[in-house]
């Protein structure tokens, strides 16, 4: 995985998305459009106002239509505010 290279600002949180299959258990490939995204990710990067307790590499559920995509070598991350978080999943 590619380190996240930028300092995030304020209230801002970095997610990895869970990988997902693409295609089905029974070997049908699934085209992206077709796969709905996961709102489920791995937290790769923080900014300094942390509230809420939330660290790197914690599991954390987040609104679906929140946040803004960055590609980074062929790697999605996903640019959020702390608020748009809606869990933290504890392993």
């Amino acid at each position: 995985m590619t380190p996240f290279p930028y300092k995030l600002r304020h209230k801002s949180v970095a997610i990895k998305r869970i990988p997902i299959p693409n295609t089905t258990p029974g070997g049908i490939y699934l085209p992206l459009i077709a796969i709905e995204l996961p709102q489920i990710g791995h937290v790769v990067a923080i900014g300094p106002l942390n509230p809420d307790g939330v660290l790197v590499g914690d599991m954390v559920i987040f609104k679906k239509f929140e946040g803004h995509r960055l590609w980074l070598e062929d790697e999605e991350f996903l640019l959020l505010f702390i608020e748009d978080l809606i869990a933290v999943i504890k392993e």
